[in-house]
């Protein structure tokens, strides 16, 4: 299920005039915030005066945060999101992807 990015609308903007290009500059469009937080524990024991042991834990999106995808711009779309033949693009806008999956790693060495 498409979740809708408030940073976006297909309301936004108007189609520029035909053969023309719009008046809008690069990089206007941000997708939203991501999180991501790594952290990383080890304790390291002596067994002799030569010899040691350390056991680590790394965790990877350590509070699981879900982080949604960057919106829908499909290639041949304008500022706005209508084609050049003046329909609407339904996926305009829309984000269809996300990412955020805890990983743990135990080491001992």
């Amino acid at each position: 299920m498409p979740v809708d990015n408030i940073r976006m609308t297909s309301l936004a903007g108007v189609s520029p005039q035909k053969w023309t290009y719009g008046d809008a500059s690069r990089n206007v469009i941000w997708g939203p915030w991501s999180e991501d937080w790594d952290m990383s524990l080890m304790k390291t024991f002596p067994i002799k005066e030569s010899l040691r042991m350390q056991i680590r834990t790394d965790w990877f999106d350590a509070f699981n945060h879900f982080n949604l995808g960057n919106p829908a711009l499909s290639p041949g779309l304008t500022l706005g999101g209508y084609t050049r033949w003046g329909v609407a693009a339904p996926n305009f806008g829309k984000t269809y992807s996300g990412s955020g999956s805890r990983i743990i790693q135990l080491a001992a060495r």
